[in-house]
């Protein structure tokens, strides 16, 4: 292989790589925003989930169970986007609060505690921007 060729495809995957990058860092940026839905609960009407994820990396998590007298659950912490493309909700200490699958730029889907899609119901774990 001449040297001009292997300079044309080294300057080629350089330019792959670059443009992988910035592909990656507006997914990052396009999960920012409002998201709510109504979740079920076990002993209630359905929790009310909303999500406010914020450009400066942090996050607040309110939930609202409906038709109780309960005051809103709230959390906040900070959030990454993990190397399978999960929204992850980080607790102040680092732990795990929360994996979201990030369905559309409209639609982020809650997880198990393993971060695994929730099969085996019908039940809604979406939450769609506001």
């Amino acid at each position: 292989m001449s040297d001009n060729i292997k300079k044309l495809t080294a300057f080629v995957l350089l330019i792959i790589f670059l443009l992988g990058i910035s592909v990656t860092g507006c997914a990052k940026d396009k999960v920012v925003g409002n998201y709510e839905g109504i979740i079920p609960c076990a002993d209630c009407e359905g929790i009310k989930a909303e999500l406010s994820v914020e450009s400066d990396k942090t996050y607040t998590f309110s939930f609202t169970y409906l038709g109780t007298d309960s005051e809103p659950f709230v959390s906040t912490g900070s959030w990454k986007i993990d190397e399978e493309g999960r929204l992850v909700l980080l607790r102040p200490d680092g732990s795990v609060e929360q994996y979201l699958k990030i369905v559309s730029e409209e639609e982020v889907l809650m997880l198990d505690g393993d971060g695994n899609e929730i099969t085996g119901t019908d039940l809604n774990f979406s939450l769609l921007r506001k």
